[in-house]
């Protein structure tokens, strides 16, 4: 999904993320998103939340935009952490994405209504359900088997909350 920033012109990509090990997946493959584009990790580009209510990623938002202004482009891991987001860069001025692409993940099912529609990432919990099932009736079946991966893609859906970098006029 970061290479979709990327390839819009995107080398200053902030990140707002949980900061439990459920969401630790998701910083990784920023960082190797990052590397894979030869771009350096800045850590003032990353904010790491405890919580991922609306106002959590609200205030991440606008922690960013002060401390960061450069900042074109943000991934929030979750979809509601950007939907906060969005409503922090309406409320300081900007949009989105005229000034700023904002990225979630998880296809969360308001994020199509948000102001724009989020541009995210669709996680198949469907299919991981059916995955873990299948894999607990194997066990059960035939004892302690060893651990197995599976590996299923994610769906990247375009909306209108990502566009092309641009230099960013000052706030209004």
């Amino acid at each position: 999904a970061l290479s979709y920033l990327v390839d819009n012109g995107h080398r200053n990509i902030g990140l707002i993320a949980g900061s439990n090990i459920h969401h630790a997946d998701r910083v990784a493959g920023y960082e190797m998103a990052l590397r894979a584009f030869s771009i350096p990790y800045r850590p003032e580009y990353v904010i790491r939340l405890d919580r991922g209510f609306p106002e959590d990623g609200y205030q991440a938002m606008r922690a960013l935009i002060q401390q960061a202004p450069e900042i074109t482009a943000v991934f929030a891991d979750t979809d509601i952490k950007a939907g906060g987001a969005i409503n922090a860069v309406t409320d300081a001025g900007f949009t989105v994405p005229g000034d700023f692409s904002i990225l979630g993940y998880d296809d969360y099912p308001g994020s199509a209504e948000f102001n724009p529609p989020l541009t995210t990432l669709r996680i198949p919990y469907y299919e991981i359900g059916q995955q873990a099932v299948k894999l607990l009736n194997e066990r059960i079946r035939h004892g302690g088997m060893d651990v197995k991966g599976v590996v299923l893609d994610t769906v990247f859906i375009r909306r209108d909350s990502c566009g092309p970098a641009v230099l960013r006029k000052k706030r209004k």
